[in-house]
């Protein structure tokens, strides 16, 4: 063989090396970890998703407890600005650990799904409205509390459901993602919310 047909395997040889590690996704620039389709591959399989599940319903389920001590509370007599301080106290807390599930969103980032990022944004989005409407209720009630008329049971128990119901609106917005539902109904962490 001569030296032009080896320079000519050789060169062959190389460009198909080079088309097979590039078609790998090995070619400048890509990730060590495989490259996009790798990792959408994976998430596709979601391994990475129960994990993931796991902490976020756990915050979620922090929210519940919190929110439930509402039963050890006796607020009926509204008109009493203690049992307004006490409902205020206790809309804080459930308003601080909303806070906390979003600061688990942020920490756990996006879910390994298709659309991941938008996933995080909705439920980031989700999570705020509901502290918000957490925290509006606090106000409410504390601002009301210091007028002369008492407030009225039905305004204070609007006013507080927005705690009561934190939890399980939280889940909802977990569990009605596509992506996320099937996964959802078998974590242990999010079956109980």
């Amino acid at each position: 063989m001569g030296t032009a047909s080896t320079r000519a395997a050789r060169m062959a040889t190389a460009c198909t090396l080079t088309g097979v590690l590039a078609l790998a996704g090995c070619g400048p620039g890509e990730p060590v970890d495989g490259g996009p389709a790798v990792r959408e591959a994976a998430r596709s399989a979601g391994g990475d998703l129960d994990p993931w599940l796991a902490k976020v319903c756990g915050a979620v389920g922090s929210v519940r407890t919190v929110a439930d001590e509402r039963n050890q509370l006796d607020w009926q007599d509204v008109s009493d600005r203690g049992k307004a301080a006490e409902l205020v106290t206790h809309l804080r807390r459930v308003d601080a650990e909303i806070g906390t599930a979003l600061t688990v969103l942020d920490s756990v980032g996006a879910p390994p799904v298709e659309r991941g990022d938008t996933v995080l944004t909705e439920l980031r989005e989700s999570f705020t409205e509901r502290r918000d409407a957490v925290t509006d209720a606090a106000e409410f009630i504390e601002g009301s509390a210091s007028r002369i008329d008492p407030l009225a049971p039905a305004q204070v128990a609007s006013a507080a459901q927005a705690a009561y119901t934190a939890a399980p609106r939280l889940a909802r917005q977990i569990e009605r993602r596509r992506e996320l539902r099937d996964a959802y109904a078998a974590n242990p962490a999010c079956r109980d919310l």
